[in-house]
């Protein structure tokens, strides 16, 4: 993994562990250990997407998730719907909003770092 997805993978990780449903009492990921937490394991996909959209309204990021990662992802029906979603168990629904600010956030300070290093 590249130093700069790994920035992106702290971030990102950093809010969604502190926010997660999984989280133990004591701090601990309580994902079971056979499952795989589906915001690592779409973190390129999530990077893409969120680069891929400006704007203020978190439904033109939700558009584009339904596009890209919900359209290929086994949970989902043809039709769209997601039994997931619906029970509200989607990962990457429900932690959208703070992929979104974490990758904003890093992209914002990344840019006022390098114009504060330029001559």
């Amino acid at each position: 993994m590249s130093t700069r997805v790994s920035e992106y993978q702290q971030q990102i990780m950093e809010r969604i562990c502190a926010a997660c449903v999984d989280r133990k009492g004591d701090g601990s990921c309580g994902l079971d250990p056979a499952l795989e937490c589906e915001v690592q394991k779409h973190l390129p996909e999530m990077l893409t997407l969120v680069k891929g959209v400006t704007s203020d309204r978190i439904g033109d990021y939700v558009e584009r998730l339904r596009q890209n990662i919900c359209r290929v992802c086994n949970e989902s029906e043809k039709d769209g719907t997601c039994d997931l979603r619906s029970r509200l168990d989607c990962t990457l629904d429900r932690y959208l909003v703070l992929v979104v600010e974490a990758i904003e956030d890093l992209e914002r300070r990344t840019a006022g770092d390098a114009l504060a290093s330029a001559p």
